[in-house]
């Protein structure tokens, strides 16, 4: 079973027992070719104000895609006909984004109406407890950690999926092939590996790793998937102020204290069935 059939697997468990609310709202940005970076999030809102963000990986297709999906006729809609997407391989690119971003904001409601406890305040990073000795490798460019990691002098392997990233730098080495991981005994990934169903392939060759992260603003769904794969923490985004946010990234603002980033951790964590069981 891949990670997202196991994902909408455990939401439907939740549906039998608590009912999921419908989408109430949905945003995605304007595509301009001119400042693409202000437009890679969307939103999406269930009744009763919880949400997900959806990360939008931009193109002049994308113009297509969302205009052939009537997006506003998706209040009122049961949020698993956006959810599905995720594990259908016939799904768009945007289809699969907003799939993803509604998984979220299913997790958050679950979050919520369990009491689930998540861990605002450490840092997802901080278990990296990064010594000389180690060797990080990281799917995905994560600019403050790869500046720590230069200035440390720690070895860093980034693996990226487009040619013209690739580069031998003094501090650092950006390669396309995942099997340089196996050398890596702590490694970072990032969320938008679900998104584009490559996590469980990267996570072959994260055998030797003794902690594996995954961490991202899309990094907001029920944790056991990818605890039952190996990985160690879950580093997402809780949205605090879903008008706040949705006005920044129409404005091209910083997220701000509009979102909060938590952590959860395996070591920690119960399972999804034992705060199932408290609804």
């Amino acid at each position: 079973m891949t990670i997202a059939e196991e994902f909408l697997t455990i939401l439907h468990e939740i549906d039998a027992k608590f009912p999921f609310p419908m989408i109430k709202d949905i945003y995605i940005p304007q595509y301009s070719p001119e400042s693409p970076e202000k437009t890679s999030f969307g939103l999406i809102q269930l009744e009763g104000g919880v949400s997900g963000i959806i990360y939008l990986s931009l193109s002049p297709v994308y113009l297509e895609q969302a205009a052939s999906l009537a997006l506003d006729s998706f209040p009122g809609q049961n949020p698993f006909s956006v959810a599905q997407w995720l594990s259908h391989s016939h799904s768009s690119e945007l289809q699969k984004a907003l799939a993803l971003g509604t998984i979220n904001a299913m997790s958050s409601y679950f979050f919520d109406q369990s009491k689930l406890p998540l861990d605002f305040t450490t840092n997802s990073m901080g278990n990296f407890a990064l010594k000389k000795t180690d060797h990080v490798g990281m799917v995905g460019f994560f600019p403050p950690l790869v500046k720590q990691l230069g200035d440390q002098k720690i070895p860093l392997t980034v693996i990226e999926k487009k040619e013209s990233l690739v580069q031998t730098h003094p501090k650092w080495k950006v390669t396309l092939d995942p099997l340089c991981l196996k050398g890596c005994n702590k490694v970072l990934i990032t969320s938008t590996t679900v998104l584009n169903n490559s996590l469980d392939d990267i996570l072959k060759y994260c055998t030797s790793a003794e902690y594996i992260a995954v961490i991202g603003p899309t990094a907001g769904f029920i944790p056991d998937p990818l605890f039952d794969r190996g990985v160690d923490i879950l580093g997402g985004s809780a949205i605090v102020d879903y008008e706040q946010l949705r006005s920044n990234f129409e404005k091209g603002l910083r997220w701000g204290t509009a979102s909060k980033k938590y952590c959860v951790e395996k070591a920690h964590y119960l399972g999804y069935h034992y705060w199932l069981d408290k609804l």
